[in-house]
């Protein structure tokens, strides 16, 4: 009778053993490696049952493998880090408010697509509990040079200083500016994208609530009217600040105004505006910063009021010099 040998069973079990080995090993058992770049920073607004009106909010962020951190700023005024994990195009996030005088701690959930970031949260703060909190974000992508940089949340707090008759230090406040939105209008027969230029109360943290029309065009940046009660004014363009420019250049500025008895929108006068330097520092408590001034004077019967306006590349508008008679009467410099 012929005998059939049995397999080895030691090294059977060593084969499977080394199997499942290699099978387990060739399993990923980290989280899943993300292919999608949260770095950069995100411009947009944000809402909740506490803030009911859109708010302008910035958040920048790192992305470390499937690890995000960064910080944030509302236009209003609270700020704090970030911090979260990716997986794939979706992230979980907790934002660490720190302003100091109002903390708070949030968490959500968000989805990338493409350029666009839209996340749920809930969380509190001083103002209490924040329930079906919502946001809507944009990669913001700088493109070529602009002489005042335009997205929603961006922001600018200045020193103001106010000077006598004779030049002499009188007080000294702040003042705040952000862009609080945006939105697509039909003009002269196109889409073109506006944002709203607003001032903001330091006290508050409430912004106006009428705003002015902007953007960046070939030309330089320019206002095209108001915007009240979700209503646009009449649209018109009117170049504001040249740029590029020349020492010399000179342009004409119909100055809008916001008449607050009737809420509208006009057109009060025209300026002639120069640019005079286009290489020059001014000095701010947020750096020296290389600048070009603009001015334009108005004659009076008995003065001559002289505006001059300091602008710096990519950064926007950094201050501004007044003057009666060739005496300082007013300064605004950036402060942040």
């Amino acid at each position: 009778m012929k005998v059939i040998p049995l397999p080895n069973l030691k090294l059977s079990l060593l084969i499977l053993l080394s199997s499942l080995i290699i099978y387990n090993c060739s399993k990923d058992n980290n989280p899943v490696q993300s292919d999608s770049n949260f770095s950069g920073l995100w411009t947009g607004t944000i809402t909740s049952s506490l803030v009911v009106t859109p708010a302008a909010i910035t958040i920048t962020i790192n992305q470390t493998n499937n690890n995000i951190s960064g910080n944030y700023s509302v236009v209003t005024g609270a700020s704090g880090i970030v911090a979260g994990t990716v997986n794939n195009n979706s992230v979980n996030f907790t934002l660490t408010q720190t302003t100091s005088s109002c903390t708070g701690n949030f968490s959500g959930q968000g989805t990338l697509s493409g350029n666009t970031l839209t996340f749920n949260y809930t969380g509190n703060d001083c103002w209490g509990s924040h329930q079906n909190g919502h946001g809507n974000l944009t990669k913001y992508e700088p493109g070529a040079d602009v002489i005042c940089p335009l997205y929603v949340g961006i922001s600018w707090t200045y020193v103001d200083s106010t000077y006598s008759t004779s030049g002499a230090f009188v007080s000294r406040d702040s003042s705040k500016l952000g862009i609080t939105g945006k939105n697509t209008f039909n003009y002269q027969s196109q889409n073109i994208e506006l944002f709203y230029w607003n001032w903001i109360n330091l006290q508050t943290n409430k912004a106006q609530n009428y705003m002015w029309l902007v953007r960046n065009d070939n030309d330089g940046f320019s206002w095209y009217g108001g915007y009240f009660r979700n209503q646009p004014s009449a649209l018109s363009k009117s170049l504001n600040i040249k740029f590029p420019a020349n020492v010399g250049d000179t342009w004409n500025y119909p100055r809008w105004t916001f008449n607050l008895k009737d809420s509208v929108f006009r057109i009060a006068d025209t300026v002639h505006l120069t640019c005079i330097a286009n290489n020059q520092i001014y000095k701010t408590p947020a750096g020296n910063l290389n600048c070009f001034v603009y001015t334009y004077m108005i004659n009076n019967q008995t003065t001559v009021d002289s505006t001059y306006l300091f602008y710096s590349k990519n950064k926007g508008y950094v201050g501004m010099i007044g003057k009666t008679n060739g005496i300082m009467r007013f300064k605004k410099v950036l402060k942040r």
